[in-house]
């Protein structure tokens, strides 16, 4: 149990207030998203702090670290980094036919590539970040140490 007082910091990847659930693009960037990192359905970012209230917390400080922090296009180091991974996948590919690594893991590769380029979707459309901070306190009387 968590106790009263004790302050906790939550960190999550959430679609922001630009994303459209009307918008199929958008949709599919974010289920993309969700299915290759094995996520249930990606929170709101608002949803984030209604949900910490629910369960007796207070929301000491809510902020988007990926806008208001000097991130800048936190997307860009996952851009320029593509040509590793096409290098790697050329490596795989050839490690896996030639029995050395599980044919399987050229799948695995794959989809993770393909997630990249959703993540860089994401961050270039403003409807994904993966850096959304909530420091909460459990409400109560606070605990000296």
């Amino acid at each position: 149990s968590f106790s009263t007082g004790g302050k906790f910091v939550n960190y999550e990847w959430v679609s922001t207030a630009t994303y459209d659930p009307k918008n199929p693009v958008h949709v599919r960037c974010i289920d993309e998203i969700n299915y290759a990192n094995a996520l249930p359905e990606m929170r709101r970012y608002h949803e984030i702090a209604e949900v910490a209230r629910k369960v007796g917390f207070e929301v000491l400080v809510e902020r988007d670290l990926a806008v208001t922090t000097n991130a800048g296009e936190w997307w860009g180091i996952l851009k320029t980094s593509m040509g590793r991974y096409k290098l790697n996948d050329v490596i795989i590919k050839t490690l896996s036919f030639l029995r050395i690594l599980p044919k399987e893991t050229k799948d695995v590769h794959k989809m993770l590539y393909k997630v990249l380029g959703t993540f860089i979707e994401g961050g270039e459309l403003g409807i994904f970040s993966p850096m959304y901070m909530v420091v909460l306190q459990k409400k109560g009387k606070s605990v000296d140490a």
